[in-house]
């Protein structure tokens, strides 16, 4: 079975040194076996299930929480999602060496 990890930092609201020190990496597996990624659509939504996942492992604040927790759980995300692509990316150049 294919899948992807995507890993990101949980970001917590302490110093960022402090955050750096304890905060934890959570994963989530993403699935593609059942995508043609070699196809638009394929693409188009693993492209949406990395976003889903990244919203999954980073949270998603709510208005309540505050700027700087909706700040940090956009750029773990952005981080979690760009992260994701570049490993996808490597594969796919590795699928072709192999070829």
């Amino acid at each position: 079975m294919r899948a992807l990890i995507i890993a990101a930092i949980v970001v917590s609201a302490a110093s960022p040194v402090v955050a750096a020190e304890t905060s934890p990496t959570v994963q989530t597996a993403i699935s593609y076996s059942d995508l043609n990624l070699a196809s638009d659509a394929g693409r188009k939504a693993l492209d949406q299930r990395i976003r889903i996942a990244a919203r999954q492992v980073c949270g998603k604040p709510s208005l309540q929480d505050g700027l700087r927790a909706r700040l940090d759980a956009n750029r773990c995300q952005a981080e979690a999602i760009s992260a994701t692509r570049a490993k996808i990316a490597m594969a796919a150049q590795s699928q072709v060496a192999l070829r």
